[in-house]
């Protein structure tokens, strides 16, 4: 789900001062081909082609979060097989033709 609607796996941007184009060159180049990205020391975002989309990318973000958080404290997170995920990754493309190749 998170690779078909997000992209694939949640990248971390660089640290940047608030308000500073630094901070948006940093977020934007984390997000680059993908909906949602998380902000270092400051927060996430989720981005659509409206705001519905937007707020549906947030809530996933959020669940996938509490996910990884809850595998995590129980044990060993399991990454899906590499075949998975690029077949993910091209529904993605296909869904999202703007988003070019997903890495």
């Amino acid at each position: 789900e998170m690779v078909v609607n997000l992209g694939g796996a949640v990248r971390v941007s660089e640290y940047a001062f608030p308000g500073t184009q630094e901070l948006a060159d940093n977020v934007c180049a984390a997000l680059e081909d993908r909906k949602a990205a998380l902000i270092s020391n400051h927060g996430a975002v989720g981005v659509g082609r409206d705001l519905g989309e937007a707020l549906e990318v947030c809530t996933l973000l959020e669940r996938v979060a509490e996910i990884f958080v809850h595998a995590s404290a129980i044990g060993k997170v399991t990454l899906l097989p590499s075949e998975v995920t690029e077949a993910e990754q091209a529904i993605y493309r296909m869904q999202n033709p703007g988003a070019g190749g997903a890495s």
